[in-house]
């Protein structure tokens, strides 16, 4: 279960964050200041995938798509049960990092934009600030944690000496 929950997460932030990006990069970029372009939706994806593929690759393989769970499923390194299961788990995932972003878009005196990323809100932003405050310190927390783990993290962190890790 614990990789299926792991895909579910994975696919959530990049929806999150990769679709994200794209929808604030949009005509609603222009309430609250200049977009982030293509350049900067294309780091959002990259960006978030290798967040994940530290994060949880330990755990999972960060498939985070099931075009890659039907890739890695057809050449035969996966189950039936779980390729069936980590679509389903992504599925879910990409449909929670939706919900997210549409409270974000949808809360606030903005119609969409939010300048809650600034360190203040305007009075009608309160829900849209504490969505966007709790979920994307939940992500900061998960990548910290899973990149930094001696026993599930990256190789490299195995390998370095005590006095260089963060921890």
């Amino acid at each position: 279960m614990r990789k299926y929950l792991a895909e579910m997460i994975g696919t959530m932030v990049l929806v999150l964050m990769g679709c994200g990006s794209a929808v604030f990069a949009g005509n609603a970029a222009a309430e609250v200041g200049a977009g982030v372009g293509t350049l900067g939706v294309a780091l959002a994806f990259g960006l978030a995938v290798v967040a994940m593929a530290y994060t949880i690759g330990g755990v999972s393989g960060c498939h985070i798509n099931p075009a890659i769970t039907l890739g890695v499923w057809l050449s035969g390194r996966m189950t039936n049960k779980d390729a069936i299961m980590y679509m389903i788990f992504q599925i879910i995932g990409a449909i929670i990092g939706s919900l997210i972003l549409t409270l974000l878009v949808s809360t606030g005196g903005h119609g969409g934009p939010t300048l809650s990323g600034s360190n203040t809100f305007d009075p009608g932003e309160t829900a849209q600030a504490f969505v966007a405050e709790a979920v994307f310190t939940f992500i900061f927390v998960l990548v910290v944690l899973g990149t930094t783990d001696e026993k599930k993290g990256p190789e490299t962190w195995r390998d370095l000496p005590s006095v260089c890790r963060w921890y």
